[in-house]
């Protein structure tokens, strides 16, 4: 199995084969590799019952401490109980109410983005933080570089890389977990030692200092205290347990929201200085409805069609996570004829569903106007690359929707301001963006 483009050479493999589903073994494990969001939808919605539950990665799960991490666990009791958590949440009514939040942290990073341009990578990561931080735990970030924010970043960065199927033999071969770290070969082992322990950072730094504020009455609005204040008044028998669900689900949505967004801000960023036409294109639509000078706020949204086209290209042309989180089906199952078997991985590629030149016309070329139909508007029939974009089915990313509007806010004032342009070199030449994309993870991803 490729370890690097893993999504494009999957959807190479489609092509060669014509086939928009594909089976592979790794070491007796059954992959199936879905490259058609055709196929998709009827695995992971229709049939949402049996493929919804997710690999036991040893990697990952046992010997990285992400065993229940909300995207990693199996679909069951646990599964649903955390999921009911996040979605009390951030469902999208709820999610409205951290529109100050976010308006907040936008001016906050245009003011860094102001002083220190070139830093800008470091600024859009701290304002994610930023948000994300101050809804699970109710922490106030102020400053770039905060351990907890660079904590989340490099377990994300760690589980994206063990998460790649195929990527360790442990996890095709559970029995190696076993190897002492010191045996020729056992690298894995230790660097899971070293992973685990920022992963164990990443889920009880925060909550500790946030349940230790609660216990002193001194807690500020959060998630977390929220869900801890309601398991201190309804008297459950497996506190415990119930405290040990909220911290596993505070520290998914601090890691995964914190790193997912940023890699659509680097896209976005990537994208205008690639294309300035469309950059302008944008601006103009901006200071014809709010003026120049002035930023626009969420009142705005639905009256600037062509900075939403923006928004969802820089998802579809660029996907966070091209080959999504691993599936399980639970039973043995046929689709057209195949079959597949019971414990089979199955792997949404999503780089492939939002490059289908049938659905998306030049699919490699960034061009915001293919949502927009002859007069600007919104165009209902091309397809949201949302919609793939965040999952599928039950495993649908419960964050979407303050994800979406974190982004919206966010580009729509960055656009507002200021003109994106390529770097210069000591020569004052411009510096040519190479445009490439690694696997070391969505924070870390754009060279």
């Amino acid at each position: 199995m490729p370890t690097r483009r893993e999504a494009q050479v999957y959807e190479q493999w489609g092509r060669d084969y014509g086939s928009g589903i594909l089976y592979a073994n790794l070491a007796g494990t059954s992959i199936i590799i879905v490259n058609s969001a055709a196929i998709a939808n009827e695995l992971f919605e229709r049939r949402s019952s049996i493929y919804s539950s997710r690999p036991n990665f040893v990697m990952c799960k046992e010997l990285m401490g992400f065993g229940d991490f909300l995207s990693l666990v199996p679909y069951g009791e646990r599964w649903r109980a955390m999921r009911r958590l996040f979605h009390r949440e951030l469902h999208p009514q709820a999610a409205i109410q951290f529109r100050p939040l976010e308006i907040d942290a936008t001016h906050d990073l245009l003011r860094r983005l102001g002083d220190t341009p070139d830093d800008f990578f470091a600024h859009i990561t701290h304002m994610a933080g930023k948000i994300i931080m101050d809804i699970a735990y109710g922490i106030k970030v102020k400053h770039e570089g905060d351990p907890c924010i660079r904590t989340a970043k490099l377990a994300m960065d760690a589980l994206f890389q063990a998460g790649i199927p195929g990527a360790f033999y442990v996890d095709a071969l559970p029995f190696l977990k076993h190897v002492p770290e010191w045996m020729p070969g056992a690298a894995f082992k230790r660097k899971a030692r070293e992973w685990h322990i920022i992963a164990d950072d990443m889920f009880n730094v925060p909550f500790n200092i946030t349940k230790n504020n609660f216990m002193n009455g001194t807690a500020a609005p959060s998630f977390v205290a929220k869900c801890l204040e309601l398991l201190q008044s309804n008297g459950r028998s497996d506190k415990e347990y119930q405290e040990y669900l909220i911290k596993q689900t505070s520290g998914t949505m601090y890691g995964a929201g914190t790193d997912t967004t940023v890699s659509t801000f680097k896209t976005f960023f990537l994208a205008m200085v690639q294309h300035p036409d469309v950059q302008a294109k944008a601006q103009k639509e901006l200071d014809s409805l709010i003026g120049h000078g002035s930023l626009p706020d969420f009142s705005h949204q639905c009256a600037l069609p062509y900075v939403d086209a923006v928004i969802k290209e820089s998802l579809r042309w660029r996907p966070v996570t091209p080959q999504g989180v691993a599936h399980l089906v639970t039973a043995e199952d046929t689709y057209n004829g195949y079959r597949i078997p019971a414990n089979s991985i199955v792997v949404s590629n999503i780089w492939a569903m939002l490059h289908d030149e049938t659905v998306y016309s030049n699919p490699s070329a960034f061009m915001p106007e293919r949502f927009l139909d002859a007069h600007g508007q919104p165009d209902p029939t091309v397809k949201d690359p949302a919609l793939a974009a965040f999952g599928f089915g039950r495993r649908v990313c419960p964050g979407r929707y303050l994800a979406m509007e974190s982004l919206w806010i966010t580009i729509a004032s960055i656009l507002a301001t200021f003109d994106i342009g390529k770097a210069v070199d000591a020569d004052g030449s411009p510096i040519e963006p190479s445009g490439e994309y690694t696997s070391l993870g969505p924070s870390e991803n754009l060279q």
